[in-house]
């Protein structure tokens, strides 16, 4: 373990000034930790002095301030049922697997942490989400975003706990090494970066204060940068001051090593091969004219083109779906799809598409809330998704861009359990008022 790291002030446990200061949250929370107690809910986790110790650092040793925190802390872990799912997963060790409802989220939504396996190279502990691939449909539909948070609840209450208790156990401040993979991240509808940012902004950073070291963001795409832009300033900014955004080539990056080191970072490339998400693609697009084709999309993947645009410019595409003779032809088309095929022939994919919009300067909220209204103008759907097959033939559409941002073109296969699709070709080209840029 590093030297330096490990003498780190931040990671050390109350000191006597600390310890008087905490004794005095517990005389002015007398009656909250009482009615905690008669409830069964005095945990560790939520009442013993380690975590007392985070409110207090969190809150800049302030102890009015870090009494208040905790209060609004107990009223959100209430309306959350934390403290029922602490009692429900106590004795756990922390490994997702074991999770209440992780059979059911898993196949959606793919998790990474254990306690004794995955821990940086201090000995903090990793938790790691994989956001490629998703099929929002399905992640709404068939799971449920309430399903998905009440799983989300459960994790983070179980880290709450292994962290209280590693803490304990080592005589010094473990916190946590979130690391979100956006490999084929395809883009997201409004109300899941809507679910995203509540559950984040609105439960984790009001119940869980000083237990993040590093936000480490893997893959991070071009086109994310303008979301990111405006979610940004509604993180806190002693969380915001510690997120590492990173691009394809992080096993290159030596701070990304140095936090997480090699075996931990190619852990997760292994897991992220593992997915079983299909192989979608996110590719930008410059400007000018883009064509390609033809591209198998395998079950549960998409083909996603981002292209950068100005507000005035025009966006038109043409593509083709190919039939099953094409896509046997290219090699696609499995056993159980050819089975498939004898009943009944499926060549649709869905196409959308949709806009991220840049935040203009007159607009940016780096010195404090993003209004409601510029968030919800940020991201919107600009062609509905629609199946299209083979039988479509050559299909074409354009339209007149309104702001700066970025398009987004998707065909998707997300709705297939087994079944590959081919986009046979298709062309993008961006014009300037009339006068084509190409």
């Amino acid at each position: 373990m590093d030297d330096e790291k490990q003498c780190d002030p931040s990671r050390s446990l109350a000191s006597p000034a600390e310890q008087k200061a905490i004794q005095q949250m517990r005389l002015e929370l007398a009656m909250e930790l009482g009615a905690l107690q008669q409830r069964g809910y005095d945990f560790d986790h939520t009442t013993g002095d380690v975590f007392m110790l985070r409110v207090l650092r969190g809150n800049e040793h302030d102890v009015p301030r870090a009494v208040q925190w905790y209060k609004q802390c107990l009223e959100v872990r209430d309306r959350e049922g934390l403290d029922e799912i602490g009692l429900e997963i106590q004795g756990l060790p922390y490994d997702v697997t074991l999770l209440p409802l992780y059979k059911e989220v898993s196949p959606h939504f793919r998790t990474l942490g254990n306690e004794s396996t995955l821990r940086t190279t201090v000995g903090d502990l990793v938790y790691c989400e994989f956001l490629g691939g998703i099929n929002y449909d399905a992640l709404r539909n068939t799971l449920g975003l309430s399903t998905l948070r009440k799983f989300h609840c459960y994790n983070h209450e179980a880290r709450l706990i292994a962290l209280d208790r590693l803490s304990r156990q080592t005589g010094r401040l473990v916190k946590a090494l979130v690391v979100q993979h956006f490999q084929d991240l395809t883009f997201p509808p409004k109300e899941i970066v809507d679910f995203d940012v509540n559950l984040k902004t609105g439960v984790f950073e009001k119940t869980a204060p000083e237990i993040i070291h590093k936000i480490m963001i893997l893959s991070f795409p071009a086109w994310m940068h303008g979301l990111y832009r405006v979610v940004r300033p509604l993180i806190p900014k002693r969380t915001r001051d510690n997120i590492m955004v990173l691009g394809r080539h992080f096993l290159e990056d030596k701070d990304a090593l140095a936090e997480a080191g090699a075996p931990l970072l190619a852990t997760i490339v292994k897991e992220q091969n593992m997915t079983g998400y299909g192989d979608s693609s996110d590719e930008g697009v410059g400007g000018g004219c883009s064509a390609g084709g033809p591209r198998v999309l395998h079950a549960r993947s998409a083909v996603q083109k981002g292209v950068q645009v100005k507000a005035g410019q025009v966006i038109s595409w043409k593509f083709q779906v190919g039939s099953s003779e094409e896509l046997r032809a290219a090699g696609g088309r499995g056993r159980l799809g050819g089975l498939a095929d004898m009943i009944t022939e499926g060549t649709d994919v869905i196409f959308d598409v949709g806009a991220l919009w840049d935040v203009e300067p007159a607009e940016s909220a780096e010195a404090g809330a993003v209004p409601d209204a510029l968030v919800e103008g940020m991201i919107c759907t600009l062609v509905p998704p629609r199946p299209v097959a083979a039988s479509a033939g050559e299909v074409c559409g354009s339209l007149t861009v309104e702001r700066t941002g970025t398009i987004m073109l998707r065909w998707s296969n997300f709705h297939s359990t087994f079944r590959a699709k081919l986009l046979k070709e298709f062309s993008i080209n961006l014009e300037t008022a009339g006068v084509d840029s190409g």
